[in-house]
C-alpha cells in the first residue's frame, strides 16, 4: 500500500508541472491583479506577504522556495466563490486553481496555503512562518 503511494505520488511528479516562484508570480498576477471582479486589496496584500516572507525567512534550513510560492498563491482562491464576502473556502479553493492548471501540489505547499488563516494549525515550519507574515500584514493594511 505504502509502495502503491509512492509510486502513484512520483508518477504525478512527473506528469503534472512543477511550481516555480516566476510561475507562482505570474499565478498571482493572472487570479488577483488582472481579475477585475476581485478587490485589488487582494494583490497588494500578497505583495506584502511575500516580501515579509522574504524577510523572516532569512533562517537556514527553510524552505525558503515553496514558501515565497506559498505567500505568491495562498491567496488566489478568493477569485472564484463569492467575490463580495471574505470566502473562508479560499485556500482550498487556491489548492483546487493549482490542481486544474495542472501543477503538482506538494505536501508542504499544501500545508502553508491551506493553514496561513487564523485558525489554521501548520505542521511545516514553512507554513507556520507564512501564518506569522500573513497575519502581520492582515494588521498593517498600509
Amino acid at each position: 500500500m505504502v509502495k502503491q503511494k509512492l509510486i502513484k505520488n512520483n508518477l504525478l511528479k512527473l506528469i503534472m508541472k512543477k511550481l516555480t516562484r516566476k510561475i507562482a508570480k505570474s499565478l498571482a498576477e493572472k487570479y488577483l491583479l488582472k481579475n477585475s471582479k476581485i478587490d485589488p486589496y487582494h494583490f497588494i496584500h500578497t505583495l506584502k506577504v511575500v516580501q515579509a516572507v522574504k524577510i523572516i525567512s532569512k533562517r537556514k534550513n527553510l524552505d525558503n522556495e515553496s514558501l515565497e510560492i506559498c505567500s505568491w498563491l495562498h491567496d488566489i482562491g478568493y477569485s472564484t466563490g463569492n467575490l463580495l464576502n471574505r470566502d473562508p473556502r479560499h485556500a482550498e479553493n487556491s489548492i483546487k486553481i493549482l490542481k486544474d492548471e495542472g501543477f503538482y501540489v506538494t505536501n508542504k505547499i499544501k500545508d502553508c496555503i491551506l493553514n496561513h488563516g487564523s485558525n489554521g494549525n501548520p505542521e511545516t515550519k514553512e507554513g507556520k512562518i507564512l501564518q506569522i507574515a500573513v497575519k502581520f500584514n492582515i494588521i498593517d493594511k498600509d
